[in-house]
């Protein structure tokens, strides 16, 4: 039994306790993740079409 609490206590003290200590906005805002079923053989153009659209995006807001 005592080794169990020991267990628990030392996982349970561990994450985000500290402020701006998570991984940082890699967009200036937070981000979702989004899944969705795909053809096999549209994996790549999808893939490449979302970056350069994420890309472009960013370039315009800096001109902005």
């Amino acid at each position: 039994m005592e080794y169990k609490a020991r267990f628990q206590t030392k996982f349970s003290q561990r994450g985000g306790a500290r402020p701006n200590s998570g991984r940082k906005l890699k967009y200036n805002e937070p981000t979702k993740t989004v899944t969705f079923r795909v053809p096999k053989s549209k994996i790549e153009f999808i893939k490449q079409t979302i970056k350069y659209m994420l890309e472009n995006e960013l370039e315009n807001m800096e001109v902005d």
